[in-house]
């Protein structure tokens, strides 16, 4: 993930603008790092019906003299959830069309795409501004923890197959914990291979079960506890299997899974954008706890057992975050 140190700081300055969209008192005032310096830029504030997430954008240089081309960049920070309406929201599942490409309509979790349009108009004014100001080398940054990071997802890649007056700005995309969003896996570079592209990474704590949560596999989840007392399995007439995949918890998967007990883990109904990059604590040769990190294709990430909430936390993703901003990450 972290091919340089400098890398890794972009990354800490994406988190502490998602971490900011959650306290707009405080998010005016964002305070430097020894890396970075932030520039309070403008805040959308929450609609009533929960549509509308907060958003956050700020300028974020770099603290010195740098040859790094990730900075500046304009950082564009969506709130995840924060009330019970903002859950409503998130509930709403069923797929429906985010955006077209290429011919071919792409379809996402419904409650996301509607938080991405009622954001499009204020997102495209602040590039706009922005783009506007510096006039060449721009960079964009959207970033976002938990549901923030599936609604900036979406705004990512409206501007990545989109036209428009920022069409020669790089474009980043940083989110941590965010739940998988489209229906179909996507070759993000190969959706505008014209567009400069700077990161697409979504940053999972190890375990983070917002990160499986779809609705597929919150069933998986259902039937193993129903398992463990020896309830059957709850079916989903919504939930689609492979032909050779009996549904998790049923008499047929039991058998299949054989003596190993491998518990089978259905195929996903939505998927990230971009690639997922792991952070584990594990203990080290001296029994201290040492951070390590590791990029998950696609097909392993599917067939992870994720199932805490702890590590979901944002005081968690700070903790680790901020770990690796110091150059704390092990071999």
């Amino acid at each position: 993930m972290c091919s340089s140190q400098a890398t890794a700081h972009v990354v800490s300055a994406a988190w502490k603008c998602a971490l900011g969209a959650y306290d707009v008192d405080a998010a005016a005032g964002l305070p430097n790092s020894p890396y970075c310096n932030f520039e309070y830029d403008h805040i959308v504030s929450p609609s009533i019906g929960g549509s509308t997430k907060v958003l956050l954008s700020t300028i974020v240089t770099p603290a010195a003299d740098t040859k790094d081309k990730l900075l500046p960049a304009l950082v564009i920070a969506v709130r995840g959830s924060a009330s019970k309406v903002d859950h409503m929201v998130n509930a709403n599942s069923r797929p429906r069309t985010a955006f077209d490409c290429n011919g071919r309509s792409i379809n996402a979790h419904g409650g996301f795409v509607n938080s991405a349009e009622a954001l499009e108009h204020a997102v495209s004014e602040r590039i706009r501004l922005y783009v506007q100001s510096r006039r060449s080398n721009t960079h964009i940054i959207f970033t976002g923890h938990s549901a923030g990071g599936a609604v900036a997802s979406l705004l990512f890649l409206r501007r990545l197959v989109g036209s428009d007056s920022a069409s020669d700005a790089r474009l980043s995309c940083i989110t941590f914990g965010a739940p998988p969003v489209v229906t179909q896996a996507l070759n993000v570079e190969g959706l505008a291979p014209r567009r400069p592209l700077g990161l697409c990474l979504n940053i999972i704590n190890e375990f983070d079960v917002v990160s499986r949560a779809d609705r597929p596999y919150i069933l998986c989840l259902v039937n193993l506890i129903r398992s463990l007392y020896g309830k059957p399995a709850i079916l989903d007439d919504g939930v689609e299997f492979t032909r050779d995949m009996d549904p998790p918890g049923s008499r047929a998967s039991q058998q299949a899974a054989g003596p190993e007990n491998v518990w089978r883990v259905p195929p996903p109904m939505y998927h990230h954008v971009g690639s997922r990059v792991l952070l584990l604590t594990r203990l080290d040769d001296d029994g201290r706890i040492c951070l390590k990190a590791c990029e998950v294709t696609e097909e392993a990430f599917q067939q992870l057992l994720f199932c805490r909430v702890e590590v979901h936390r944002r005081a968690c993703y700070s903790d680790r975050i901020r770990r690796l901003e110091e150059g704390e990450l092990s071999a």
